[in-house]
C-alpha cells in the first residue's frame, strides 16, 4: 500500500485479476453450471464461514474472497517513499441461491436475513485486532465493474480508515451531526423517494452521478448492530424500494454501506449509485473533485417516486 507524496490518499497495488474482460465474463448461456456462487457449486469457492439455511439448501452464504482486492504488492521499490504493508481482510456475501435473481427482487423477509447475516459478520470481523475499518459494498452489472453475474456484497476490513470516511466521521462527531441535520431537511424536500419510521430514501442536493440515491437512518446509529429488529426490517422494507427504483432505470449500479469504524461516532448510511447511459468520469471530474450530472436531484426523485 503505497501513500501519496504529501495528501492522506492510500494507493493498493495489487496482482488481483489481470484477465481481459471478455476472459472474466462467463458465456451468457448455461454459466450458472459453473458458477462458483451457484448451489452445488460450493466446492468451488474457499472454505465456508457461515450459512443461513434454506429447507435443503441456503439462501445466504459467506466465505473468505478468493480474489481479494487488497493483495499485497510483490517486490515493492526501495525508495524514500512511504510504504505500509497492507493489512486487510475480505469476505463475498451471497446474497441469494439464484444465479439470476437480483437484490431488488428478494422478498423483505430474504432481504432481512442478508442485513442479519451483514450484521452478525460485521461484529464478528470488528474483533479482528488488527481491523479499523469495514467497508460493505455490492457492485452489480457491467458497468459497476462486478466481475461475476452472480449477485453478491464484499466485505472488506482494513487497519486504516480511509480519508473520505475520516471527513464523514469529523462531520458526524464535531457540533450537531451534519448526518442527522440533512436528514430533518431532506424529509420534506422534493428530493425525497420513500420514507417509514426508521429511515429515509432520498436523492442528494448536490450527486456525484446521475440518479444517484442515498438511505439515512434518522435515528443517529452508528452501523447496522446499532439497530433493533424492528429498524433492520424498516431498513430492508426501504433497501427493497430504492433498489427497484434504481432497477427501473438501469440494470447496472453500485451499493455502499457506510458504517462507522469501531469506537467513533458515525451516522449510518447507505450510497446508491446507479451507471446511467454507460457513463464513467473523465480525469478531470476525478482529480479535480468537480461532477456532471444529466439530470437534477429533483427530477431523478420524481423519476423514482413514478411522478416523471
Amino acid at each position: 500500500m503505497r501513500k501519496d507524496y504529501f495528501r492522506d490518499y492510500y494507493t493498493f497495488v495489487t496482482k488481483r485479476d489481470e484477465r481481459r474482460i471478455e476472459e472474466i465474463l462467463p458465456p451468457s448461456n448455461g454459466d450458472y453450471e459453473t458458477c462458483p456462487f451457484c448451489p452445488g457449486n460450493e466446492r468451488l469457492t474457499p472454505g465456508e464461514i457461515s450459512r443461513v439455511a434454506k429447507g435443503s439448501h441456503w439462501q445466504v452464504r459467506v466465505f473468505p474472497n478468493p480474489n481479494p482486492i487488497t493483495a499485497e504488492e510483490e517486490d515493492a521499490p526501495k525508495i524514500p517513499w512511504k510504504y505500509e504493508k497492507t493489512e486487510s481482510y475480505e469476505e463475498i456475501i451471497v446474497d441469494t441461491p439464484n444465479h439470476f435473481q437480483r437484490t431488488h427482487q428478494l422478498e423483505i423477509s430474504e432481504l432481512k436475513i442478508l442485513l442479519n447475516v451483514i450484521k452478525e459478520r460485521v461484529a464478528e470481523v470488528e474483533k479482528r485486532d488488527n481491523v479499523e475499518y469495514i467497508s460493505v459494498f455490492q457492485n452489480c452489472g457491467f458497468w459497476s465493474g462486478a466481475i461475476d453475474r452472480h449477485s453478491h456484497f464484499q466485505l472488506v476490513a482494513f487497519a486504516k480508515t480511509p480519508p473520505k470516511i475520516k471527513e464523514k466521521i469529523h462531520q458526524s462527531s464535531h457540533g450537531d451531526c451534519i448526518y442527522c441535520h440533512i436528514v430533518g431537511k431532506e424529509e420534506n424536500s422534493p428530493r425525497k423517494v420513500l420514507e417509514n419510521n426508521s429511515f429515509l430514501a432520498f436523492c442528494p442536493w448536490a450527486p456525484q452521478q446521475t440518479h444517484e440515491i442515498w438511505i439515512a437512518s434518522k435515528k443517529h446509529l452508528r452501523n447496522l448492530n446499532d439497530f433493533s429488529d424492528r429498524d433492520t426490517l424498516a431498513l430492508a422494507e426501504i433497501f427493497k424500494g430504492a433498489l427497484q427504483a434504481v432497477s427501473r432505470i438501469s440494470d447496472d449500479y453500485s451499493v455502499i454501506f457506510n458504517i462507522g469504524p469501531k469506537g467513533d461516532n458515525f451516522h449510518f448510511h447507505i450510497e446508491i449509485f446507479p451507471y446511467y447511459n454507460e457513463r464513467y468520469y473523465g480525469n478531470f471530474e476525478i482529480k479535480e473533485g468537480y461532477y456532471w450530472v444529466t439530470h437534477t436531484p429533483e427530477q431523478s426523485a420524481k423519476i423514482y417516486r413514478g411522478e416523471a
